[in-house]
């Protein structure tokens, strides 16, 4: 925001425009009743289901193609782009007429067990069902909480000091609700109803230390529904053997012709014994969703986000998942990231950095994402076998069994998390160490790699482990090592000032600035080294420094769409079941989650989030959201207020602002705010006579006021 914020106020003045346009032309391209359709992603997904040979993915290929206008006409209709006005249930159903289509043209290219696993497939559940009904958030009844009151905001104060201070008398400290208000919103998700009341009843300090202890808060409210969804709780071999596609079917082994003397033979031999029954064939496993874990994995984080207690560990949660980002896309990472995040990120989060370190660098979705399963000494051998034994074929030596499959990809040196280790996870690019040094790191990782499926366990493999002496950053390693050499490496770099400097500064952008002052991000690098890198103590340092509190950095950052979308959740008490609809959402915002392709993870510059395409998206959300047209997610619009305060302007205003944003909104938005509302409300007809129709006008009313101020600049700021 530091960098450009002309641009960035500029962008976000437009929506005081761009909002309003929107709801009354009815542009609405919020509705988005039908799955993402990927032609690709369906070729890949039927070709490993069912095995397609390349002359069966050829074929598939051409029906697609022939139904592509078919498709692409019922997704524009699902984004809302006038044609024959269907119904969100009858695009549903076109969209399935297509999908079995499809399928009914490919049959006659299958063999009879491909056409039963695709039968299959056709019968598998929608993909938009979700295992958990819409979570209801405890609201507190009456909606404004006692004590609720509209926060001033620090431009006003500025203002209102600048009238009687000297032109350089240094800004006001923030109030202690504007201090629990930026907490809030840096060190969470942002408040709930009634969440500034309760902070402001217990302290700050007394909320910090809660939340810095997330394993003393009870969250049963969102753990127990969480408990629904299996593949959260299943292991790595469990989610193969559920959801991966069937190995490939064997092929038949030709009979061979016998000749004529041989043919009665064996038919004489064949009538006199007694003919055994026909088994009956084993029918196919039924295919499950091989998306579903990620789609439950997305489905868990976000729910987590909006209704768990332990904020501050959700932030620190989706912080480092970021920092040491996997890409859920990548083959076989599908099945590792659950536990990926399960075992490795989240017990870490807030503990030591060179455990969450070294938890990374055993990971296997890690190993995979960036290559380094493949990774082995040059002149690497497989290990040597004892003579033959009597009775028996050669043994290989114990725990040192070759692996089930040999790689596919030309074996070797694989240098690319040795050097995103250095670069991305610990020192930066900036950070000291050159490209020998890279050679080096990734010599001490060779052998780290993963087990055959269906387990893709962590396995070290000493026959492919570089036992040659090594030189990273000017330390030596010893000849003769094994996986010590990669664990060497771990506490070296965990330990390197210049990973103190950088993930205090990257923890700085985080909760106080794009661009964070240097004094800061010296003191938060002394307590990392000085704690042996202890991330609680990290950040308490961060959460309580003056810089954090600073009216320079109050506002500031731009909202990324996980948190755009769970604080619009948590601000207006929605019920919502968090999953595929309203995923959705967060791939058109820019920010889906688990699948940031490149290593770096999404930057943590939140300037990055907003431009004119992503603005658009936003506003969209905002008016789907509140006029309910996000399937298993519903606002209460009409809950905020009653008939009496619709009458008084100023008094809706206030009250909604209070509700929603906390802190007042600038003299610009207020006043471009009753300007549209007035125009909103004159085109509603009054209904003297009709209590009912007066009560959907007020609605009708309070949903556009609600629309209006979740797309305002206040609401897109933290």
């Amino acid at each position: 925001m530091a960098k450009h914020p002309s641009r960035l106020r500029a962008l976000l003045t437009l929506a005081g425009v761009l909002v309003p346009a929107l709801i009354l032309v009815g542009q609405l391209t919020a509705q988005q009743p039908l799955p993402p359709y990927d032609e690709e992603q369906v070729v890949r997904n039927l070709t490993g289901q069912l095995q397609l040979d390349a002359q069966q993915v050829t074929r598939l290929r051409e029906i697609l193609k022939a139904h592509r206008p078919q498709f692409e006409r019922l997704q524009e209709q699902s984004r809302g782009v006038p044609s024959n006005g269907l119904r969100p249930e009858e695009l549903r159903a076109a969209f399935e007429r297509e999908r079995r289509a499809v399928a009914d043209e490919l049959m006659p290219a299958l063999s009879q067990e491909q056409q039963a696993r695709l039968k299959s497939v056709l019968a598998a559940p929608p993909p938009l069902v979700s295992m958990i009904a819409p979570l209801k958030p405890r609201l507190p009844d009456p909606p404004l909480a006692t004590g609720e009151r509209l926060i001033t905001p620090v431009r006003a104060m500025n203002t209102a000091r600048a009238r009687h201070a000297a032109p350089s008398a240094a800004s006001p400290a923030l109030t202690e609700d504007q201090k629990i208000l930026h907490l809030l919103n840096r060190a969470g998700f942002g408040p709930r109803p009634g969440d500034i009341e309760r902070v402001r009843r217990i302290g700050i300090e007394r909320y910090l230390d809660e939340q810095l202890h997330p394993e003393n808060i009870a969250d049963d409210f969102i753990t127990t529904p969480l408990a629904t969804l299996g593949t959260l709780q299943q292991s790595t071999p469990e989610l193969v053997q559920a959801f991966a596609p069937p190995p490939p079917m064997p092929r038949p082994t030709p009979t061979p012709v016998p000749t004529a003397q041989k043919a009665d033979d064996a038919m004489a031999k064949e009538q006199a014994q007694p003919k055994a029954p026909t088994p009956t064939p084993t029918p196919p496993r039924p295919l499950r969703n091989p998306q579903q874990p990620v789609l439950e994995l997305q489905q868990a984080r976000l729910l987590r986000a909006a209704f768990s207690e332990r904020q501050l560990q959700e932030v620190m949660t989706d912080f480092w998942f970021n920092h040491f980002n996997v890409f859920a896309g990548k083959d076989i990472d599908r099945w590792l990231v659950t536990s990926y995040e399960r075992d490795v990120i989240r017990p870490h989060a807030l503990g030591k950095f060179k455990d969450l370190l070294a938890a990374t660098a055993e990971s296997p979705a890690m190993l995979y994402y960036l290559d380094n399963h493949l990774s082995r000494a040059e002149n690497a051998q497989p290990p040597r076998l004892d003579p033959p034994r009597p009775g028996g074929g050669a043994q290989p030596k114990p725990g040192n069994a070759p692996p089930a499959q040999p790689p596919q990809r030309r074996p070797g040196l694989n240098e690319n998390y040795g050097r995103e280790l250095m670069e991305l996870h610990t020192l930066s690019v900036d950070g000291g160490y050159t490209q020998q040094d890279v050679i080096e790191v990734a010599r001490c990782f060779t052998g780290w790699a993963i087990e055959a499926p269906p387990n893709y366990g962590f396995v070290f493999r000493p026959w492919w482990h570089d036992r040659n002496e090594k030189t990273v950053l000017g330390t030596r390693i010893p000849a003769g090592g094994g996986m010590e050499d990669g664990l060497r490496v771990i506490y070296l770099l965990a330990h390197h000032p210049s990973t103190a400097r950088f993930i205090a500064r990257k923890l700085c952008q985080r909760f106080v600035a794009d661009d964070p002052p240097v004094a800061l991000v010296n003191r938060v690098a002394g307590v990392f080294t000085k704690t042996d890198g202890d991330i609680r103590e990290v950040v308490r340092a961060i959460l309580t420094s003056p810089e954090f509190y600073s009216p320079k950095y109050y506002q500031t950052k731009i909202k990324s769409p996980l948190e755009l979308i769970a604080s619009s959740l948590r601000a207006s008490g929605a019920n919502t079941d968090g999953y595929q609809p309203i995923l959705q959402w967060m791939a058109r915002l820019g920010g889906p989650l688990y699948q940031c392709v490149p290593p770096t993870g999404y930057s943590e510059e939140s300037a990055r989030w907003l431009n004119t395409g992503t603005l658009l998206e936003r506003l969209n959300f905002a008016i789907a959201l509140v006029q309910n047209r996000i399937p298993g997610t519903r606002v209460d619009a009409g809950r905020f207020l009653n008939d009496a305060m619709v009458a008084d302007q100023n008094e809706m205003l206030n009250r909604l602002i209070a509700l929603l944003v906390h802190s007042d909104v600038s003299a610009e938005t207020r006043t471009a705010l009753r300007r549209l509302l007035g125009e909103s409300q004159g085109q509603v007809v009054p209904a003297k006579f009709d209590d009912r129709a007066a009560r959907k006008g007020t609605e009708q009313l309070m949903t556009q006021a609600v629309t209006l101020i979740l797309g305002s600049h206040e609401f897109q700021m933290k």
